[in-house]
């Protein structure tokens, strides 16, 4: 059994989450709950392979990759029943960076390019840095919970050279259904549009929730990509293990060609690999016992809301630790509704309107963290809101 309710200090370790506040926030006091890493220790078993790794004392570059990409191989297949070749995987730095090249490599300056709104902010400036065509595929809030908007998806994949997919959708939270996907991979095959699927939260659906990789569904390898990392499901962003699946073979040479235009590297840091392969092989009790304790706080969140502060909605959720909370019941948005969190209850949070349209009067709070630290900030924001 993993305990994560000791609050693990984490200043003074370069942490960005803990670390950077007065660049972010303009003051050191908040208390943060904003960047997508988690405030626990990785697996046992992690930390003794990146410390047996780090004794030897050589840091060379990293080769003998057969082991890593075994490790990809298995825990898909096991997990998800996603049968990968090995020479499907493509190892990149960060799928942010991937999804950059991916742009430049698949697509033409003023191509447009669809994300579903308010999603995950540097999808945005992958379109907007490369010269493309921002499509805004706005989701339907409807009773505190989201869904895609098919008809509309289906007007506005006309003429749309990419779809980039968040599969867990973050910050909504959304585990897309089967039946979902279908629709999708259905309509972009209707439009001949290609598919990037950011499906780096796809671990930590909740028990009850089954997460669908886009590589099991029929229909659509042949316009498909997949971002995999096992950053988020173990804590392991800063190690930058990341893997683009591409099962198309002309999709993965223009790939292997824009990372070799652009001199990015194709295989991670020596720890990020012995760290991928001792999580893959090693790490899903812990993966288990993680996703517990956070459930667990998002309960704790909903509760804490009904109860002492019902002006802020919790919106259901099916996984990842990132919570999504509807703040409209203030009556203020966007920057005066991150300012308020911020200077009135001095809680460091990624304000909604950052996620573009239809985030205007949401927060999004990161509750990968012990449930005292959850408490002290909710606390803090009822105290807020009373003054309001």
């Amino acid at each position: 059994m993993y305990s994560f309710d000791k609050i693990e200090s984490r200043s003074k370790t370069h942490s960005m989450k803990w670390d950077d506040l007065e660049q972010w926030f303009n003051c050191s006091d908040v208390i943060p709950m904003w960047v997508a890493d988690m405030d626990f220790k990785s697996p046992n078993e992690v930390i003794e392979a990146v410390k047996a790794r780090v004794e030897h004392g050589i840091f060379g570059y990293a080769g003998d990759i057969k082991p890593y990409n075994e490790a990809v191989i298995n825990w898909f297949s096991n997990k998800y029943g996603w049968n990968i070749n090995e020479e499907w995987i493509c190892m990149t730095e960060g799928i942010v960076s991937a999804i950059h090249m991916l742009i430049q490599g698949l697509s033409e300056e003023g191509d447009k390019v669809l994300i579903q709104s308010p999603v995950y902010p540097p999808f945005y400036r992958a379109i907007k840095n490369n010269n493309r065509v921002l499509v805004e595929n706005q989701l339907i809030y409807k009773n505190g919970r989201y869904e895609m908007d098919f008809d509309e998806l289906d007007r506005q994949l006309v003429g749309v050279k990419i779809f980039i997919l968040c599969s867990p959708h973050n910050p909504v939270g959304r585990v897309w259904s089967k039946e979902e996907l279908s629709r999708v991979v259905e309509l972009a095959k209707k439009h001949n549009t290609l598919i990037i699927s950011d499906e780096i939260h796809g671990d930590l659906a909740f028990k009850d929730k089954a997460f669908t990789p886009m590589g099991v569904m029929e229909g659509c390898q042949d316009r498909l990509i997949v971002c995999t990392a096992p950053s988020k499901s173990f804590n392991i962003a800063g190690l930058h293990a990341s893997n683009i699946i591409i099962s198309n073979q002309r999709l993965r040479e223009t790939f292997r060609g824009i990372l070799e235009k652009n001199g990015s590297s194709t295989k991670p840091n020596v720890l990020g690999v012995v760290a991928l392969i001792a999580a893959y092989n090693h790490g899903e009790k812990w993966l288990e016992e993680v996703i517990n304790y956070i459930e667990g706080n998002f309960r704790y969140l909903d509760e804490f809301l009904k109860e002492r502060i019902p002006k802020l909605k919790l919106v259901e959720a099916d996984g990842t630790y990132l919570a999504w909370v509807d703040c409209s019941q203030l009556g203020i948005r966007s920057i005066e509704l991150s300012n308020f969190f911020i200077e009135k209850c001095k809680v460091g949070m990624n304000p909604g309107y950052s996620f573009g349209t239809g985030g205007e009067r949401f927060i999004r709070l990161n509750l990968g963290c012990s449930r005292e630290l959850l408490k002290r900030a909710l606390e803090q924001i009822e105290a807020g809101v009373k003054e309001l």
